[in-house]
């Protein structure tokens, strides 16, 4: 027997024909005595599930067991039942806490006695660990087995980390078929929060994390449905993002030592009360937390409605920082004062001109993803293929202009001015604060490549980008790109070879552009390989006398089969885990091909796993243009 849910205070069965008898007789019951969750202390609701879509409510069991015993949430029914699974969702809220090490599915007989299932097997798979892993947040698992009967059946999971804390938001038990299992983890499954239609989570907290970088603090979404950003993370970005937030929260940082010591009660309030305001008002809230700390909250709205806030997780200051209250505090929470004022003297202080500016950047952000979606929804919305051109044409005139004026000029400025810091920084003998100023100039120069990159491929696909054709003399090329890559291959111990045949000496196209085209294959194979080879080889193409290949061949760790048919989208990253080791926008080889494209080329490649790749660009020897005044 199982229920859905439609309403989070009504269920309905979806078996009537089995069990109606005692559709409402159904217990549930759990191991921990004081089980608590958003407003829910009755494990009675484990029967309802949460509300669809809607993830503030969930049944915590949160208990610090110095013996590590084992958690279990029972099913006990009026009459003896034929079973054959039991569902149930499940997601802690932290990356390595709380997830089952271990489960145990058991039923009990006519005298009380518990016993192990059979042939016990877990759709989809648990990946029983400590940490996270692939697992998403309350996810929908079914675990079947052979068909008992029973009067009671219970789950027993070993929960991970210290304080134990698993997250429970359904349990249900029945009779069915695989087919009826597949259905129902399909019906139960729950859907993603509608912020994620502006912008992939991923791509969120990469624009986030870029952010983070420029400012120095760390921000986070918070979604309308109750959950953050790193919940609906994929498992690579999830880790990335825990990686940021253990360098932003070590264990001699304010907030951990706050943290520790039920500290968040008294300044949770004001984050709560912040996030309502910016809820109630759609306006960002700077709230001013006691001793001058300050929440940053910007609403996310879409559709005049908010789909979440935007928010700092770091501590940050608000000068003047009042000393006298934090002596205070640290009385209260009964910490050492001396540790509580070392950790209070590495919180970076602002001034008002410094978070308003901040506040500004989130927004432009928000703005722009925005307009994306509104023109992204217009265009779908159109039947008229004439229409849709002209919607098309004028989002991406918009973003273009966005792009340009809201993100470069102040990421222009922001560069402009860490270099008069490291300037004078530098010049005072401060070299920790100079190599502060430098990390920043380094991240608004890292994100403004990538505005630039995606600006010329617009610029590509709307056809506003020009040709300069002239002879171009390919020696003079690779002795520049070789001067210029020089470093970069030595920092991988990468050995970079140039091979020119004196029949390819000399093409009649676009330098910059074929010049831009092959730093970016070499930079990629110089990227992907280590105390290796990369050898550019200039020669007539084989499969075309009239056409010039450069063909970059690198001994790096190569790209599965399966993955090249991506290699050339937008925005495209592959999901090979060694992969994400590396840096990248996903827009490099798109462009590639758009230029190669422009100049009545193309790219192909070639690639084995653990042997390398082969990225070959072929471009004619002299332009059509060319060849059709000569005659």
């Amino acid at each position: 027997m199982h229920y859905l849910f439609d309403h989070p205070t009504c269920i309905r069965r979806t078996s009537p024909q089995h069990l109606a008898s005692y559709a409402y007789g159904v217990r549930a019951s759990c191991s921990v005595r004081h089980p608590a969750g958003d407003g829910v202390d009755d494990p009675r609701f484990l029967l309802f599930g949460p509300q669809r879509g809607n993830y503030r409510h969930w049944f915590d069991t949160y208990e610090i067991k110095p013996d590590n015993a084992p958690d279990w949430y029972a099913l006990t029914f009026p009459k003896p039942t034929k079973l054959n699974v039991v569902y149930w969702m499940h997601g802690p809220m932290f990356d390595d806490h709380g997830w089952w090490t271990s489960l145990q599915v058991q039923y009990r007989d006519a005298e009380g006695a518990w016993h192990n299932v059979e042939d016990l097997q877990i759709t989809p798979n648990y990946h029983f660990s400590p940490q996270r892993g692939d697992r998403k947040p309350f996810g929908a698992y079914a675990a079947h087995f052979n068909a008992v009967r029973t009067s009671a059946i219970r789950l027993i999971g070993q929960p991970s980390g210290q304080p134990q804390i698993t997250t429970m938001a359904y349990l249900a038990a029945d009779w069915t078929t695989c087919e009826g299992i597949a259905a129902h983890l399909r019906h139960i499954e729950q859907p993603l929060p509608a912020i994620f239609g502006l912008l992939p989570a991923n791509t969120l907290w990469d624009t986030l994390s870029s952010l983070r970088d420029l400012t120095n603090i760390a921000f986070d979404l918070q979604t309308n449905a109750g959950l953050g950003l790193d919940h609906f993370l994929e498992p690579q970005h999830y880790q990335r993002f825990h990686e940021s937030q253990r360098q932003c929260f070590a264990d001699d940082s304010l907030y951990q030592l706050i943290g520790q010591h039920a500290g968040w009660r008294k300044l949770g309030q004001t984050i709560e009360q912040a996030r309502e305001q910016a809820y109630a008002s759609k306006q960002p809230v700077i709230a001013q937390h006691h001793g001058g700390l300050v929440w940053l909250v910007v609403p996310v709205i879409s559709n005049n409605t908010v789909l979440g806030t935007i928010e700092n997780r770091n501590f940050i200051a608000q000068d003047p920082i009042d000393w006298q209250w934090h002596r205070c505090y640290a009385q209260e929470l009964g910490l050492d004062w001396e540790r509580y004022r070392i950790a209070l003297e590495q919180i970076r202080p602002f001034s008002q001109q410094q978070i308003n500016a901040t506040i500004n950047h989130v927004q432009q952000l928000v703005r722009l993803a925005q307009q994306l979606l509104k023109d992204s929804q217009e265009i779908h919305s159109l039947k008229s293929s004439a229409l849709a051109a002209e919607v098309f044409s004028r989002s991406k005139s918009t973003f273009m202009s966005m792009m340009s004026h809201e993100l470069r000029t102040p990421l222009n400025a922001i560069i402009g001015y860490s270099e008069l810091l490291i300037d004078d920084l530098s010049a005072s003998e401060q070299q920790q604060s100079a190599d502060d100023a430098r990390q920043v100039r380094s991240a608004g120069r890292h994100l403004l490549h990538v505005i630039e990159t995606i600006l010329q491929v617009a610029n590509l696909e709307s056809g506003a980008s020009n040709v300069h054709y002239d002879d171009v003399d390919l020696e003079m090329v690779t002795n520049s790109l070789e001067l210029s890559l020089r470093t970069q291959f030595q920092k991988r111990n990468n050995q970079l070879e140039i091979k020119l045949d004196p029949d390819a000496s000399w093409v009649y196209s676009d330098s910059s552009k074929v010049r831009q085209i092959i730093f970016q294959l070499l930079h990629n194979a110089n990227k992907f390989t280590e105390q290796g080879q990369v050898r550019l080889t200039i020669a007539p193409d084989s499969l075309d006398p009239e056409m010039i290949a450069f063909e970059v061949c690198d001994t790096g760790i190569g790209i599965d089969h399966e993955h090249l048919p991506m290699l050339f989208a937008e925005f495209s990253q592959l999901d090979a885990s060694s992969t994400r080791r590396y840096d990248g926008t996903g827009m490099g080889l798109a462009l590639c091909r758009h230029l190669a494209r422009l100049l009545g080329g193309d790219i192909r490649v070639w690639s084995e796993p653990g042997i390398g790749s082969t990225f070959t660009l072929a471009v004619p020897r002299q332009s059509i243009m060319a060849a059709s005044n000569n005659h």
